[in-house]
């Protein structure tokens, strides 16, 4: 059954008491473009679903639809759809963004929907004392929704889930008890807090490694080489003496890189080529260099350093003592080659050991689809980062915004869990069609949070326990009249 709709400008203030309006307020984003392939289908088993499963537990909620530059030429969500007329506790306002506003912004000819702008549209009109904020192709199991029927969140939680990814043929007419035993029947991946699980094959995509194992690494990897090498040092004596002789390769090769090829046993002739010469220069050569780095850390001059060093004694040394100089001279470069480069594998290792234990490990595997603050948590961050691109890690950089803020996360066991309605390969996020999916943004001249730029955001946020602000007070659109439309609005219900 179909239901006229009724509707009325939406401008939204400072968060309100929340004491008159529902317990919970959803907020999901969707246009009538068919996205993802079936769009209207899978949005029909999200409102059915909700609805009835609201109906069943008696729970006090508020549908927020934000729908975001809809298309000219196709029906808009409040006709597309079908919406019940029997009283339900679950209302639902769909709050419309025209396509003059969504011109505003960067990328709007490529990128028809802003997500995580028209999901703070709606967080910064929600009525509820709780903001649950998921998408239009959504499942919520009955062990969910009987934990949130309870009314027992806390306000200084985090709360998040697994989200179980399900086939696309889920019976648009069927019951949601049906529903939701196809979709726990007919699993494709499972997104964890650790990574990302395939029941069919048994394969886990780890998203964080085992620390344990990276400190082992970490502190093996240079000694297990050593320990290996051991029973080879006794012949490093014959290997130096044969570097020593002038025909050997790798001795000709030092010697062209320090520029004594051609260099006597006697003190060289000439002015470029002698030491004092070179000595004469040393102090030059620091003070052009002295304002780009410190005298001490200048690599060139102590290069420059060594050299000359090694050119005296090798000079002062007499015939039989030179081929002694020129094998310790050998043993330094390859001892000091060995160090740094251990010196490297250590300071590389400890600092991925760091950056482990200090980017902290919260549950942002698909966190888009379930991500539930108290109202008041989500006006004190401002909702999301309103970053005018791809809404790739914004919904995770919220997650560590708010732990860093004082939110502590919780996440809800099995078998409260949200099935997933599965979309086609490149409309959305998904580990198949990832490259897929950026080939086309690349392509587009969209931009995307890479994952380098994500973690440094969040390692500074955790560096100073403060959360980071990313948006103004005009955050979610706040000073645009925005029409608003209840689809079930009653008088006007009638049948069609």
């Amino acid at each position: 059954m179909f239901c006229r709709t009724s509707s009325m400008p939406s401008l939204c203030g400072e968060p309100a008491a929340g004491s008159g309006g529902p317990y919970l307020s959803i907020v999901a984003t969707s246009r009538n473009d068919d996205h993802g392939g079936n769009l209207l289908a899978r949005m029909q088993v999200f409102v059915d679903g909700l609805m009835e499963q609201c109906r069943r537990h008696d729970l006090d909620t508020e549908l927020i639809l934000v729908e975001w530059n809809p298309p000219p030429h196709r029906p808009r969500l409040a006709d597309a759809l079908r919406w019940p007329c029997e009283p339900s506790p679950c209302t639902v306002r769909i709050i419309e963004v025209p396509p003059r506003v969504h011109a505003e912004f960067r990328h709007s000819e490529s990128l028809p929907l802003f997500q995580m702008i028209a999901k703070n549209v709606g967080i910064r009109r929600a009525r509820g004392r709780f903001v649950l904020v998921t998408n239009i192709d959504i499942l919520f199991s009955d062990e969910l929704m009987a934990r949130l029927a309870r009314r027992n969140l806390k306000p200084h939680r985090l709360y998040r889930i697994d989200r179980y990814d399900a086939c696309a043929d889920v019976p648009v007419d069927a019951p949601v008890t049906d529903k939701l035993a196809f979709s726990r029947e007919n699993v494709i991946r499972i997104n964890k807090r650790r990574g990302t699980y395939y029941p069919a094959t048994g394969r886990f995509d780890s998203i964080y490694p085992s620390r344990l194992h990276l400190v082992l690494r970490t502190v093996a990897s240079p000694v297990l080489p050593l320990l290996v090498a051991v029973p080879y040092l006794r012949l490093l004596p014959d290997v130096l003496r044969g570097l020593a002789n002038r025909r050997h390769p790798p001795l000709y090769g030092i010697r062209r890189f320090v520029r004594l090829r051609r260099r006597a046993a006697v003190p060289p002739s000439g002015f470029v080529n002698s030491v004092p010469a070179v000595a004469l220069w040393l102090p030059l050569f620091s003070l052009v260099r002295h304002e780009r780095r410190k005298r001490r850390r200048n690599r060139h001059f102590r290069r420059l350093r060594r050299f000359i060093a090694w050119q005296r004694r090798r000079i002062n040394a007499s015939a039989a003592d030179r081929p002694v100089v020129e094998r310790l001279f050998i043993a330094r470069k390859v001892l000091g080659a060995v160090g740094r480069t251990y010196a490297r594998v250590l300071r590389d290792g400890w600092r991925a050991v760091a950056f482990e234990f200090r980017r902290g490990r919260l549950h942002t595997n698909a966190c888009g689809d379930f991500t539930l603050l108290a109202r008041e948590r989500w006006f004190s961050l401002r909702g999301y980062a309103e970053f005018q691109m791809y809404s790739f890690h914004i919904d995770s950089l919220l997650c560590h915004a708010a732990v860093c803020g004082g939110a502590k996360e919780t996440v809800f066991t099995d078998p409260a869990r949200i099935y997933h309605v599965e979309h086609g390969e490149g409309s959305g996020f998904t580990p198949e069609g990832r490259q897929r999916l950026w080939t086309r943004m690349e392509t587009s001249g969209i931009r995307r949070l890479g994952d380098g730029e994500f973690w440094d955001m969040v390692v500074a946020m955790r560096r100073r326990s403060r959360r980071t602000i990313f948006n103004d007070q005009d955050w979610g659109l706040a000073g645009h009249h925005l029409a608003e439309t209840d689809p079930m609005a009653h008088p006007d219900r009638s049948d069609r």
